[in-house]
Formats: C-alpha cells, sequence, structure tokens
C-alpha cells in the first residue's frame, strides 16, 4: 500500500505540474493527505524488519550488505533517471541539461533521497546496536531503542537543520525506531473488529491531514493504525498487495521514468483528461517496474541491476 501511495503520489504531483486542471483545493488536500504519512510509512516498516537483517555478522559486513542493497540502486538509477530526463529534453516538466548530470550521486538527486536516509540510519542503528553487550537481547535493545524514540520524537521540532544529507534521515529517524522498537508486535494477529476500528482512527487521522502541518506524533498515529488495520483485514490474504510488496524497491527506483513517459506520451495525443491520466500513470508506474522485478528475480541481473 506504501509504494502503491508512492507512485499514486507522483502521479498527482506530475499531473498538477503539467498544467491539467486539477482545483487548487482538492489537490493540496489530497497531496497534504498522501505526504503526511506515506513516507514515514516506509521508515516504520524498515525498522520492523530490521532486527531481522541488521544483527546478522559484524558491522563490517553489515555495511557492505546495506551499501549493496541500497548505495548500488541509488547510484545506478540516479544515473538512468537522469539519462532518461536528458533524453527527453524539453518534453517533460522539468528540463535538465549535461552539465547538471551527478556522476557522484550525492546529495540524492529526487526521490532517491530515501535511499540515503535508510542508509544513514541503517549503520548508525547497526554500529549502536554491535556496540551493545550480548547480555542485553533483544528484549533490552527494544526497550532501549523505545526510549530512544520517544526523545526523538519529543526533540524533533528543536533538532537544527542538519544540511542536505543528514536532514532526512533525522527526521524520520523516530519513525525508524519506533519499527525497531514495536518489530515483536507484527506478530500478533490482530482481530477483526480492532482492525476496523483502527481502519476508521487511521481515515479519521488522515482527514485531519488535510490542512497539512502534520506533526511528526500525527504522522506516526497514522502509521500505527493503518498497520492495524491492514494486518487485521488481510491477515492470510495479502494477494496483490503483498506481490507489490516484494517488488517495492524496483518500483521505487523505476516508476517515474514509466509514468512520467506516459503523462507526456497522452499530452502529445491530446489527452488532458485528469483521470486518464492519473490511472494511466498509476498503472504504468506499477505495473512495469513490477515486470522488470519478475523478469530478473533470482538471477545475476537482479543485483547487477540493484533490485
Amino acid at each position: 500500500m506504501g509504494i502503491l501511495l508512492v507512485v499514486f503520489g507522483h502521479a498527482w504531483r506530475g499531473v498538477e505540474a503539467s498544467g491539467l486542471s486539477i482545483p487548487p483545493a482538492l489537490f493540496h488536500a489530497v497531496d497534504n493527505a498522501i505526504y503526511a504519512f506515506h513516507m514515514p510509512l516506509f521508515f516504520f516498516l524498515s525498522g520492523l524488519v530490521f532486527q531481522w537483517s541488521g544483527r546478522r555478522g559484524s558491522l563490517r559486513s553489515f555495511a557492505t550488505a546495506r551499501a549493496t542493497r541500497l548505495i548500488w540502486p541509488l547510484a545506478l538509477w540516479t544515473w538512468i533517471f537522469f539519462g532518461v530526463k536528458l533524453a527527453a529534453g524539453d518534453v517533460q516538466n522539468g528540463a535538465v541539461s549535461l552539465e547538471d548530470f551527478p556522476l557522484f550521486p550525492l546529495p540524492p538527486f529526487e526521490h532517491f533521497w530515501f535511499l540515503w536516509a535508510l542508509f544513514i540510519l541503517h549503520l548508525g542503528v547497526g554500529a549502536v546496536f554491535c556496540a551493545l553487550p550480548n547480555s542485553a537481547g533483544d528484549k533490552g535493545t527494544r526497550r532501549l531503542t523505545g526510549f530512544v524514540c520517544v526523545l526523538s520524537f519529543a526533540a524533533i521540532g528543536a533538532m537544527p537543520y542538519a544540511g542536505p544529507l543528514l536532514q532526512p534521515a533525522v527526521l524520520h529517524l523516530p519513525f525508524f525506531l519506533a519499527g525497531i522498537a514495536l518489530s515483536r508486535s507484527a506478530r500478533i494477529k490482530v482481530p477483526r473488529p480492532v482492525a476496523v476500528l483502527s481502519g476508521v482512527l487511521a481515515l479519521g487521522l488522515i482527514w485531519l491531514a488535510v490542512p497539512g502541518a502534520v506533526r511528526p506524533v500525527h504522522a506516526f498515529a497514522i502509521v500505527v493504525t493503518l498497520c492495524v488495520c491492514v494486518a487485521g483485514m488481510l491477515q492470510g490474504r495479502p494477494g496483490t498487495l503483498f506481490a507489490l510488496g516484494q517488488a517495492s524497491l524496483a518500483i521505487y527506483v523505476m516508476h517515474t521514468i514509466f509514468s512520467a513517459g506516459l503523462r507526456e506520451f497522452l499530452l502529445a495525443a491530446g489527452a488532458v483528461n485528469v483521470s486518464l491520466h492519473l490511472l494511466a500513470g498509476t498503472v504504468v508506474g506499477l505495473l512495469f517496474p513490477w515486470l522488470v522485478y519478475r523478469a530478473v528475480r533470482g538471477q545475476r541481473a537482479q543485483v547487477a541491476l540493484g533490485l
């Protein structure tokens, strides 16, 4: 669901930037609702599985694995994405020139900031975990993480600007820590009535986010209630959503290439219907990266492409 919101959110902003007619009040309402929580959701989910991926072997081996998993796709798909924008010339919302080509892809280009921020968080928290004594155990580690998480939520508004390389990681640190602290809760079976109630609360909290300027605790409440709702409603029946989740990295790095390309094709063909652009852009942005992922899954090409 998170990656679906990412693709739709970028299609939504792309359509508006193209000059197609979306009432400003509607645009900002939908935009604020999505961007209030969809990226905190990803950091929270990453924290939920961090204990599984982050406590194996030495810090050096972990850092190498994270660089392969996050930094390589960041670099490769930044170059590919920029190359596509360069080839498109003026037929796009934001033209670029060869002088802007990011040989060194930092600070991250456009939506690739997420991979860099996640790498920083994995590396920083992984280093702390490796320094903890074995006697702390998983339970002690989660308690410590929960304590630091509460402190980070309380202090996030007072923290000075950390610069373009660190600020996104700093802003999303509380959500990542919350995922680690609550990692065992992912095993809990959620009763259907609780899931329904949580879904109602999530919708209410998202509605309150429509005016914008959402505080981190508000975003966290949306993330938790939404996760509880989905866990209860889809438990044992993940279906298509699970397939999209497996391909989420591939979709994240590729979706704008396909959805933006289709948008420019439709505009060139004279199609100006907003609903058509949103539906087609979202479907293409999900489907084509998923097909690429399925084609290379389990092969050397999957590693080479950073997927």
